[in-house]
């Protein structure tokens, strides 16, 4: 489906199972059964996840589409972690510390 520069592109944000990075995906084709995406990322052709209450998005292949996402179906345990999941883990950390070194300072 080729879009003109005025017809805005329907976006859809989500894990996906091909490079496993949160991106946008843009719809490229709608279907009797799902919508089919395209990775902003990596470019591969990409679904929304069949699982119930998850957000992303499963691999697209030439004779068949997974119904389920790279965590959905067993593929991986968890997804990687995004540099904000990193930024969020070290502030917890950080706390924790500070919290740690102020139930042990003396009082007086």
């Amino acid at each position: 489906m080729v879009h003109p520069p005025s017809d805005p592109i329907e976006t859809r944000n989500g894990r996906c199972s091909w490079c496993l990075q949160q991106t946008a995906h843009n719809l490229t084709k709608t279907s009797w059964r799902r919508p089919i995406y395209q990775c902003s990322k990596c470019k591969a052709r990409t679904l929304p996840c069949t699982s119930n209450d998850c957000e992303a998005m499963t691999k697209g292949r030439s004779l068949w589409d997974d119904e389920h996402c790279a965590k959905c179906d067993g593929t991986i345990e968890e997804w990687p972690l995004t540099a904000a999941d990193v930024e969020k883990r070290r502030e917890q950390i950080a706390s924790a510390a500070e919290q740690r070194a102020n139930q042990n300072k003396p009082s007086g």
